[in-house]
């Protein structure tokens, strides 16, 4: 294959410029999701009254909620493409989110880490990988 080629896949086309970006930019918000408990982790522990214990559990879920949103969600990507579960999973951060921001208690604020921010974040992290 030669420089002027006009083959789209070929390596530092634009189009591999774009698919670069891509990637970087759902990385980079698949992957706030990985770290956002870590980020408030003292105001979390202020605003429920709570101990360094006790405000672990949220991280300890995401965690798990990651681990299997990477395998489920992964599977998905392997069935379908990519595009569905990216939205679904962009869905579950939004949502994470959302219901972390309103958790009248560290127990709403937990499942919001591990069953939507943490499935969300495995789901945009295993695809890209």
């Amino acid at each position: 294959m030669t420089a002027t080629s006009n083959d789209p896949y070929q390596p530092d086309s634009p189009y591999a410029y774009q698919r670069l970006a891509l990637s970087l930019l759902l990385a980079t918000i698949a992957g706030s999701g990985m770290w956002c408990i870590t980020v408030v982790l003292a105001d979390a522990q202020k605003e429920f009254g709570v101990d360094r214990a006790a405000i672990s559990i949220p991280y300890t879920l995401m965690m798990l909620g990651f681990a299997t949103g990477t395998i489920l969600i992964g599977r998905m990507v392997d069935r379908i493409s990519i595009v569905w579960p990216i939205v679904i999973s962009g869905s579950f951060l939004g949502l994470g989110y959302l219901i972390a921001a309103l958790a009248p208690n560290l127990w709403v604020f937990s499942l919001a880490h591990g069953l939507l921010l943490g499935i969300g974040a495995g789901g945009g992290f295993a695809p890209l990988m």
